[in-house]
């Protein structure tokens, strides 16, 4: 018998409303039971998706890795070029690789607000 588990992925932002040319920071977790993290730390894709509808998609624009035994991740996102206001979703995926014991899993999305300087 096989048995595939999903490990719980979370994910902070802040703020959670800024102006253009400003960072969001993003950090999070990968929680899990029972095995070890590996011991370079376990792959992450940070993905946002800004707007609605049916040709929204995903797309990953940073991947790195979790450091520590807690499985913990930190970065950050510039945004550019924001000409009018926008909502823009994120999300972590932790996906399966060698090693790790449990199935591609996500986090649940997050709102960030961006708007155009005055």
């Amino acid at each position: 018998i096989t048995l595939y588990v999903k490990s719980r992925v979370g994910l902070k932002l802040r703020p959670k409303k800024l102006p253009n040319g400003r960072r969001v920071r993003l950090s999070g977790r990968v929680y899990f039971q029972g095995d070890e993290m590996p011991k370079r730390g376990k792959i992450v894709e940070l993905q946002f998706r800004n707007r609605s509808g049916k040709k929204a998609r995903w797309q990953t624009f940073r991947t790195i890795r979790t450091r520590g035994k807690r499985g913990r991740f930190k970065t950050s996102h510039k945004f550019k070029f924001i000409a009018y206001r926008q909502r823009i979703k994120f999300r972590v995926k932790a996906p399966t690789e060698a090693g790790w014991s449990y199935s591609t899993s996500t986090s649940r999305s997050r709102l960030v607000i961006v708007y155009p300087r005055r």
